[in-house]
């Protein structure tokens, strides 16, 4: 039997309009009770990054969370919420305000859910088949939970390139012990890909719910270009989930570290023939001029030692736009290895700590914070452009098509 992946077209984020897509996906894969029997503990993991207006395409949207709420609700739930944030959520009363500002608290008043504060130590979860990390603590309220739905943002990201359904699940690591997770991976998109999906097996979410309604691609998952998809996915395979929403955006899914990796590993459903489109079709609500973030990997097979000595000028570092930063030292706060500093009032990278995570411009609420190429990866790109603008004007001189 194939796996299946529902699409269902949303063109905004008006309250009827939600809900009614919401449930045609649902219903798509079997409706709701499905995946909540009658009084279960249901766990929602919207994606919660930091404290963004929901209007900001960068969190899942209330309205997309409280339709998923309502269903499980009137399927005899008993509902819960929690998250992670990256920043704004490390303490109650942090996330308190973060709740407020994106949105979620209202639809916690309007639907009587709890709030799960997804607080360190958490559970040591023991993995079995895990690739790099064979213990995971996840939050306790993720590991009490019947059923876990997964409500991820169709955004990019700089460090996994698309940040979808298998990233997601990322936030039921507890408070600041992803850091750790942050550390051990580095700027190796491998190795963190692998952890994702790690995660993925300590969790196992009955079913995942993307919000691709509004969206973002370019430098995401918060720095991008905010954009209309129309579109809301919905799958108990979050890989397979994470598969076609690259067919949606019509770029190949092996050119993400975690589907390619998912692949290798045989974990969930990457081969887009071996997947059931229910609903519309990728071709249907095809995104245009789909951008992913600028490659961080493009000199990936270059000898270690080399690598090392010429890390700067290989691979992209963070930067500030000056004019934009209000010194509000979130960027100082998140960072793992404390690369980021203010000194005198000015912002400083110390790019021999700097492990590209790219932590902090995900959090920046001002997009002050971008990713600059170093100066040989330039180069190379331009040997490159320049080798095949050669290629094609010699083609076309010899008399070659195209």
């Amino acid at each position: 039997m194939k796996t299946t992946v529902a699409i269902v077209r949303c063109k905004d984020y008006t309250p009827s309009e939600v809900r009614a897509a919401v449930r045609e996906a649902v219903d798509l894969l079997g409706g709701m009770g499905r995946f909540v029997p009658p009084g279960s503990r249901v766990l929602m993991k919207p994606n919660l990054l930091a404290s963004w207006e929901p209007d900001a395409a960068v969190c899942t949207h209330p309205t997309i969370l409280q339709s998923l709420l309502e269903l499980a609700a009137s399927s005899g739930g008993e509902c819960s919420v929690g998250d992670s944030p990256a920043v704004g959520g490390d303490t109650p009363g942090a996330l308190n305000r973060l709740l407020k500002k994106t949105g979620v608290q209202d639809v916690l008043a309007d639907t009587d859910a709890a709030m799960e504060f997804f607080a360190a130590p958490g559970t040591e979860v023991d993995i079995e088949g895990a690739a790099v990390f064979h213990r995971i603590p996840i939050a306790s309220a993720v590991c009490r939970a019947d059923v876990v739905i997964n409500i991820p943002k169709f955004k990019t990201h700089a460090l996994m390139r698309l940040t979808g359904a298998v990233k997601n699940l990322f936030g039921c690591i507890p408070g600041r012990r992803k850091v750790g997770f942050h550390l051990q991976a580095g700027d190796n998109p491998s190795m963190f890909a692998q952890m994702l999906l790690d995660v993925l097996m300590a969790v196992r979410p009955a079913l995942s719910v993307m919000d691709g309604v509004w969206g973002m691609d370019g430098e995401g998952p918060s720095a991008g270009r905010k954009r209309q998809f129309g579109v809301i996915l919905a799958s108990e395979d979050p890989v397979a989930l994470d598969a076609v929403a690259c067919a949606v955006a019509g770029i190949d899914p092996m050119e993400i570290p975690v589907l390619r990796l998912a692949r290798e590993r045989g974990i969930g459903e990457t081969d887009l023939k071996e997947i059931e489109i229910l609903g519309v079709s990728p071709e249907e609500v095809r995104i245009p001029d789909f951008r992913l973030p600028a490659r961080g990997d493009l000199v990936s097979r270059i000898p270690t030692p080399v690598y090392r000595a010429l890390r700067n000028q290989l691979v992209r570092s963070p930067a500030l736009k000056a004019r934009r930063c209000t010194r509000c030292n979130a960027c100082v706060r998140i960072c793992p290895v404390h690369a980021v500093s203010r000194i005198k009032g000015r912002l400083r990278f110390d790019y021999s700590r700097c492990i590209r995570c790219y932590c902090c411009q995900e959090v920046c609420p001002e997009h002050a914070i971008y990713t600059r190429p170093g100066m040989i990866k330039i180069a190379v790109e331009a040997a490159q452009a320049v080798a095949k603008w050669t290629s094609d004007l010699l083609k076309r001189e010899a008399g070659y098509p195209g």
